[in-house]
């Protein structure tokens, strides 16, 4: 059984399901807003280089966000200025399905998936989302910032 935070339940509710990409963009939303509290910013955006799922759950939580359409699982926290303050690159492994899924959707859309490996299916895309929500911040993300900082190795969010 897959336990969900309050906020991100009440996304889905509103987007109108769970996928790996809305559990990505939920993810980054909470870097975001703890580097927003930690700073107390006031004024700023978010840029997410993408129109998927991702980008809708940022917009869902609350963020002032657009986005440009690069097809990445990739984000920006920007000031007033458009400035960069918080670069955030989703890591290959969580972005891209495990093979034995993609192999598996393959036989749905070809409508020859049988009943066992439906559940497979299932089985398989709900641990990528539980992999997606449980990675530490440092795994999930390359991290860099507007003071040159690089942010992988610390656990911070």
């Amino acid at each position: 059984m897959l336990f969900l935070d309050l906020e991100l339940k009440t996304i889905v509710h509103r987007h109108g399901h769970l996928c790996p990409y809305l559990a990505i963009g939920w993810r980054v939303g909470l870097v975001f807003r703890t580097y927003i509290l930690e700073r107390s910013l006031e004024d700023f955006s978010v840029c997410a280089y993408n129109r998927g799922c991702a980008a809708r759950a940022l917009e869902l939580m609350g963020f002032p966000a657009f986005s440009e359409d690069m097809d990445e699982e990739v984000y920006s926290l920007l000031n007033a200025r458009g400035e960069n303050l918080l670069f955030l690159r989703t890591r290959r492994a969580f972005v891209r399905a495990p093979e034995k899924l993609r192999d598996l959707e393959s036989k749905i859309l070809r409508q020859i998936i049988t009943l066992q490996e439906k559940e497979e299916y299932l089985l398989l895309f709900k641990n990528w989302i539980e992999e997606i929500l449980s990675a530490p911040t440092y795994r999930l993300f390359r991290i860099s910032g507007k003071e040159g900082g690089n942010y992988e190795d610390c656990n911070l969010w």
